[in-house]
C-alpha cells in the first residue's frame, strides 16, 4: 500500500528548511510542497517511486534535491518554478541537467527545473516535449530544438513572454493547444512543411507576431488559433485547408485583407471578428453557413457571398464601413443581427422570394436608400425588416 507525503505531512515535521523524506514513504503527493517557499533542500529516499505533478511547484530557494533510483514516475511541473539550474543527477531512469528533466526511457523532456532559464539547447536524441514544459519561464528567450522530435505538448512553450523565435522540428505533425499561448515577444516562426494540423489557441495572444506562413500539408486551424495575434498584418492560407475554427483569427487588428481558398467548407463563429483592419473578403464556394464570422469589422467595405450559403447569422455585426452587399438565391435565412449597426450599408439586393428575415436582421443599418427586391418580393412584405432606414420610409413603385 502506498504511504504517500503531501502538504499536511510536511506541516507536521515543523515545515523545515532541509527536509529528510521518511524512509517509509513511497510517493510524493501533487502540490505537496507547492509555493513552499522556504524549502531549500530535500532528501528524497529509496523506496520512493512517484513525484506527483506540480509537487515542489513554486519552491524557489529549493537548491538541491536529492533523487533515488526507485524514482519512475514525475508529474507534470514537478519542478515548475524552481531554480534548480546547478543541479546535476542522473539515475538509470532520469537526467537533471542544466535545469532540465529528462526521462530516458521514453527520451521526453518533462520540465525545466529553472525558472529563469534564458536560451534552452534540447539534447540530440530527446523525441518529446511534454505538456507545460517550459510553462511560464518568463525569462527564455531562445530554443534549439533537435530534428528528433516530434512532439510537443500542450502549453509547453505557454507564457513564454520573452521568446522572440523559434524554430520547429522538421517531423512535427501537429502544433498543439495552446502551445504558445501569451508568448508575447514571439515575432516570427518557421512551421514545418510536415505539420497537418494547427489546434485551439495555438498562437493565441502573440501580439508581436507579424508574419506566419503555414505550410500546404495543413488542413485544420483550429479554434482561437491565431486570438489576438494584433501585430500579424498578412497571412496565407494554404489550399489543403478545410477547417477554419471559432474565432480563428479573431482580435488581428492589423490584418488587412486575406484570401481564403477554395477548399475551406467550415468557417468558425467570430473567425474573423475584431478584425478591425479587414477591408475585403472573399467566401469560397463550398461554406454554407456564416455564423457572426466578420463581427465588428470596421474596416470591411466589401464582401462576395457564395451560391453555396444557406444561412447567414450575425454575420456583419457592426461593419460600420460596409457599403454594399448582394444576398444570394441559396440564402434561405437571414438571422437575427446579421447586419445589425451597418451604418454604412447603402444598398442591399436579395435575390431569394422565400428568404426568411429577422426583425433585428438589419436593426441600425440608417443609411439603406436602396433594396433591389427579386420577383415576388415586394417592399410591403418586408418594409418591417428596414425600419430603420430611410428605404423603409419612402416607399418605392412596386412591379408586378
Amino acid at each position: 500500500m502506498a504511504n504517500i507525503f503531501n502538504n499536511e505531512s510536511y506541516e507536521e515535521l515543523g515545515s523545515p528548511a532541509d527536509l529528510v523524506i521518511p524512509d517509509d514513504v513511497t510517493e510524493i503527493d501533487s502540490y505537496a510542497f507547492r509555493n513552499c517557499t522556504s524549502l531549500q533542500s530535500i532528501i528524497i529516499p529509496e523506496g520512493v517511486t512517484k513525484i506527483g505533478d506540480r509537487a515542489f511547484c513554486g519552491c524557489t530557494s529549493l537548491r538541491s534535491v536529492t533523487i533515488p533510483e526507485s524514482l519512475t514516475k514525475i508529474g507534470l511541473e514537478a519542478f515548475c518554478g524552481c531554480n534548480l539550474d546547478d543541479l546535476d543527477i542522473e539515475t538509470s531512469r532520469f537526467i537533471f541537467k542544466h535545469g532540465l528533466i529528462i526521462n530516458k526511457e521514453n527520451n521526453s523532456l518533462i520540465s525545466s527545473a529553472f525558472t529563469k532559464i534564458t536560451h534552452v539547447n534540447i539534447p540530440e536524441g530527446v523525441t518529446r516535449i511534454c505538456r507545460y514544459a517550459f510553462h511560464c519561464c518568463t525569462s527564455l528567450q531562445s530554443v534549439t530544438i533537435p530534428d528528433s522530435v516530434t512532439v510537443i505538448g500542450d502549453e509547453a512553450f505557454e507564457r513564454c513572454s520573452l521568446l522572440q523565435s523559434i524554430v520547429l522540428p522538421k517531423g512535427m505533425t501537429k502544433i498543439r493547444k495552446y502551445l504558445f499561448l501569451h508568448c508575447t515577444s514571439l515575432q516570427n516562426i518557421v512551421i514545418p512543411e510536415s505539420v497537418t494540423e494547427i489546434r485551439g489557441g495555438a498562437f493565441s495572444g502573440c501580439w508581436s507576431l507579424q508574419s506566419v506562413t503555414i505550410p500546404d500539408g495543413v488542413t485544420v486551424i483550429g479554434d482561437e488559433a491565431f486570438l489576438d495575434c494584433t501585430s500579424l498584418q498578412s497571412i496565407t492560407i494554404p489550399e489543403g485547408v478545410t477547417v477554419i475554427g471559432d474565432e480563428a483569427f479573431e482580435g488581428c487588428t492589423s490584418l488587412q485583407s486575406i484570401t481564403i481558398p477554395e477548399g475551406v467548407t467550415v468557417i468558425g463563429n467570430e473567425a474573423f471578428g475584431w478584425c478591425t483592419s479587414l477591408q475585403s473578403v472573399t467566401i469560397p464556394e463550398g461554406v454554407t453557413r456564416l455564423d457572426a464570422i466578420f463581427v465588428n469589422c470596421k474596416s470591411l467595405q466589401s464582401v462576395v457571398i457564395p451560391k453555396s450559403v444557406t444561412r447567414i447569422l450575425g454575420t456583419f455585426y457592426g461593419c460600420t464601413s460596409l457599403q454594399s452587399v448582394a444576398i444570394p438565391e441559396s440564402v434561405t435565412e437571414i438571422g437575427y443581427y446579421t447586419f445589425y449597426g451597418c451604418t454604412s450599408l447603402m444598398t442591399v439586393t436579395l435575390l431569394n422570394p422565400k428568404v426568411k428575415i429577422d426583425k433585428s436582421a438589419f436593426t441600425g443599418c440608417t443609411g439603406i436608400t436602396t433594396v433591389n427586391l427579386p420577383e415576388g418580393l415586394t417592399w410591403s412584405k418586408v418594409k418591417d425588416k428596414f425600419a430603420d432606414s430611410p428605404w423603409c420610409q419612402n416607399k418605392p413603385t412596386e412591379t408586378k
